[in-house]
Order: C-alpha cells, then sequence, then structure tokens
C-alpha cells in the first residue's frame, strides 16, 4: 500500500476514500501506513522541496519516512490487528 501511496498520492483527502474501497483487502496496519505515506510524498511537496534542499537529503527523507511509516504499520498489525 506504501508504494501504491508513492504512485497515486493524490491528496489527503482523497486518499481517505480510495483507502475505504481497499479496507475488506488489505490490513488495517497497510491502510494507515497508506494514509501516512501517502502526504509525505505528494509529487508537488517534492517540487518544493528541490528548490530548498539537495537531492541527497531529500531521499534520505523519503528513505527515513518510509522506514518509520513501515514499521508503525507492522506494530499496528503486530498488535491490534
Amino acid at each position: 500500500m506504501m508504494l501504491l501511496a508513492a504512485l497515486v498520492s493524490i491528496c489527503s483527502t482523497v486518499d481517505s476514500f480510495f483507502a475505504l474501497s481497499f479496507s475488506s483487502s488489505f490490513t488495517t496496519g497497510s491502510l494507515v501506513s497508506f494514509l501516512v505515506f501517502g502526504p509525505m510524498i505528494d509529487l508537488k511537496g517534492v517540487g518544493l522541496m528541490l528548490t530548498m534542499f539537495k537531492p541527497r537529503a531529500i531521499v534520505y527523507l523519503f528513505a527515513i519516512a518510509a522506514q518509520l511509516t513501515f514499521i508503525s504499520g507492522m506494530v499496528l498489525n503486530f498488535y491490534f490487528g
């Protein structure tokens, strides 16, 4: 779902309705990861970040966000799933 969030990255309000259609197919942790990770890597945000940061810093930022989102989704599935 995080990869789908990276590809779609619509907007945070539309993402919730988009995730609702997948609620019967995916676990709670993956849906929360979709809802958290999507707005973090919004395409408009990448354009704005490129004006201020080096591309290497943006890659590090996305890698850290992806790792923390993945771990929190797994913890959510383990304890509440």
